[in-house]
């Protein structure tokens, strides 16, 4: 069937679908979420939880299933990175959209990511000034 994704996909095409999305090296490392699957976790369970439902948002994007991603991401502890990562893709992605409709729909969804990276910081500056600054500063690791 020509609509299947290959085999190797996981490992290999949605880290090269997502450097040329966003420009960043091996985003997924999809074997430490196999371990992690697994019981064998690579760090701790807290950890490997967090970076299951990063990797279910960023498959929901890329997959455009903006509701699925827009749930997910309000249970993520790394909101405005996330947010921020989503819209990335979703701009980057217009390209690649030849109906007036789907690309209407793809600027509708990274401006609603956009907006709510935008309320993050939002809500930190209005409710705790110095925890708004290490939001900003804050360096997130690379592989989800």
């Amino acid at each position: 069937m020509q609509n299947e994704l290959p085999d190797d996909f996981l490992p290999d095409g949605l880290n090269g679908v997502l450097k040329e999305l966003t420009s960043i090296d091996s985003m997924i490392n999809i074997l430490e979420i196999y371990m992690n699957q697994l019981g064998f976790y690579v760090t701790d369970n807290k950890q490997a939880e967090k970076k299951a439902l990063n990797f279910l948002i960023i498959f929901a994007v890329v997959f455009n299933r903006h509701k699925l991603a827009k749930v997910l991401w309000k249970r993520t502890e790394d909101p405005l990175a996330i947010a921020l990562v989503c819209s990335l893709i979703y701009k980057n992605l217009l390209p690649y959209c030849q109906e007036s409709y789907l690309k209407s729909q793809i600027e509708t969804y990274q401006r609603d990511f956009a907006k709510a990276a935008i309320g993050v910081l939002d809500a930190s500056f209005k409710y705790n000034d110095p925890r708004s600054y290490s939001i900003l500063t804050y360096k997130h690791p690379v592989s989800i």
